[in-house]
């Protein structure tokens, strides 16, 4: 007689597609990491998949649907199931059934569903946490946010869990090569994250205006940057001032290793309170690329100054300048590789995954 095995509901608002490679990646690698770990549960996902349109009228279509499909499952759950909850507040109200039954849950953090932006996100959040029994188990992808999630929800310090969203896979986000400064070649400097305030696109729109104004180097300078975000014809608009500007299309995540390989530097102005990780950054270190990014929120975990990058305050750009210019000038004693090997690869989470669910 065949024993049925017991399931893990991976939910989540958004998986990608073929055509939005980069939405949410993070839930794929978690998903990758669960299967590999071999928990002795099946893996099932409830997700929401999103193409490029970006009609609200069809946003809305989609939500019905994923709300439809997870208030079914519901009557599918078995006590010995576990439903493994991202970007929580987005996904409560069709589960309230399971919710409220005390169910085995665990909510996986990751920054807007405990830093909302927008009034309905807001009422969102506020009304999701009052459902949130005494029995659910909660994962923060790091110790920063894992302070958060204890804090917002008053609970034992210590008591959130830590895993950096499925980690970096090291064998695909690998070095192609030893790179180096080049001084008959340009300095390539990436910014990888969507176009916007909070990512401090703003911050790195100073550097590009004050490097190429006062030839800050002693050497041509690029900057490489993703035609991605809400923002985007906006800056990309201001960008036009400027002559040393390479724009790279919108790329699946197994085009982004290539990406980072043909930079010198990534920089991350981040300024938003809701950065629980930082996954590109992870990346691009893991392609030994040095970082140069703000001091706030969970960047100085794995940002560590003369081993995988620099650190600055993003209101003190020339302090920003001096730390650009260290990393330019010492090129080689950076090791950034050698970190995600150590605490953030794929495989870390794996080990970590097996534990957790043993």
């Amino acid at each position: 007689m065949k024993i049925k095995m017991n399931k893990m509901y991976v939910v989540n608002n958004g998986y990608p597609s073929s055509d939005n490679g980069q939405y949410c990646a993070y839930i794929e690698s978690i998903y990758t990491a669960l299967l590999e770990a071999k928990t002795g549960y099946e893996i099932e996902l409830l997700v929401m998949k999103m193409s490029g349109n970006g009609l609200k009228s069809y946003k809305i279509l989609k939500y019905i649907g994923y709300y439809f499909k997870l208030f079914v499952y519901n009557f599918k759950f078995r006590k010995e199931d576990i439903i493994y909850i991202h970007n929580y507040p987005h996904s409560f109200i069709p589960l309230l059934p399971t919710l409220l039954l005390g169910r085995n849950i665990i909510i996986h953090w990751h920054g807007d569903d405990v830093y909302p932006i927008g009034k309905l996100a807001v009422f969102l959040c506020k009304v999701s946490y009052f459902f949130l029994g005494s029995k659910v188990r909660h994962i923060a992808p790091s110790r920063y946010f894992s302070r958060c999630v204890e804090e917002l929800l008053g609970i034992t310090p210590g008591s959130v869990h830590i895993s950096p969203s499925g980690g970096v896979d090291v064998d695909v986000f690998r070095p192609t090569q030893k790179n180096f400064v080049n001084k008959q070649k340009p300095f390539k400097i990436g910014y990888a994250s969507h176009m916007s305030k909070a990512k401090g696109f703003d911050v790195f729109e100073s550097f590009i205006s004050k490097i190429s104004s006062l030839n800050y180097f002693e050497t041509e300078v690029e900057f490489h940057i993703i035609n991605y975000g809400s923002d985007k014809e906006y800056y990309l608009n201001r960008l036009k001032l400027f002559s040393n500007i390479v724009i790279h299309k919108r790329m699946p995540k197994e085009e982004m290793p290539g990406f980072f390989n043909g930079i010198d530097m990534l920089i991350m102005p981040t300024i938003r309170q809701g950065e629980s990780l930082g996954l590109v950054v992870l990346e691009a270190m893991a392609c030994d690329i040095p970082i140069l990014s703000t001091s706030l929120y969970a960047m100085p975990e794995f940002v560590v100054p003369g081993i995988s990058g620099e650190l600055f305050d993003p209101q003190d750009l020339e302090q920003g300048l001096m730390k650009l210019w260290k990393i330019f000038d010492n090129y080689d004693s950076y090791k950034p590789r050698d970190l995600i090997e150590t605490n953030y690869s794929k495989s870390n989470v794996v080990d970590d995954y097996k534990k957790y669910f043993s």
